[in-house]
């Protein structure tokens, strides 16, 4: 569990960055409500957001 006001998972994250092209930790809040509570868990959002998008740009990279 990342953000516990609103339960989102770090996979949830993963997803939607994947399938939405969500950019930053913004976008996130903006799409799944996860770091809009308290804001506890914008730093493990923004690493999550950080680490997925390099996977991908290392994946596109390789194709």
């Amino acid at each position: 569990m990342v953000c516990e006001c609103f339960d989102v998972t770090d996979l949830e994250i993963i997803d939607a960055v994947k399938k939405n092209g969500l950019e930053n930790t913004e976008d996130v809040t903006n799409y799944l409500k996860a770091g809009g509570g308290c804001g506890k868990c914008l730093d493990r959002i923004e690493k999550i957001v950080h680490k997925t998008r390099a996977s991908m740009e290392t994946s596109s990279a390789a194709d």
